[in-house]
């Protein structure tokens, strides 16, 4: 049962598109699950998480920047 989670945990970090901002970070939580250190591993997949969604509004401001710009020229 609980090799089924982690194999899971793994799927969902092979989803992650790997960056040059993220790598280590990727890296550090498959070594983390490896050792079993998964309330370390969980810490870190919970900050990766939450950088991807402070991207993911910083690109969607400066997409409506951009059309608020367009529109003034």
């Amino acid at each position: 049962m609980e090799d089924e989670k982690i194999k899971k945990v793994y799927k969902i970090l092979d989803s992650i598109p790997v960056t040059d901002e993220n790598e280590e970070l990727i890296e550090e939580i498959r070594k983390d699950l490896d050792s079993q250190n998964y309330v370390i591993a969980f810490k870190k997949i919970e900050s990766l998480a939450q950088d991807v969604k402070n991207k993911e509004k910083e690109k969607l401001k400066n997409k409506q920047k951009n059309k608020i710009f367009k529109k003034k020229i």
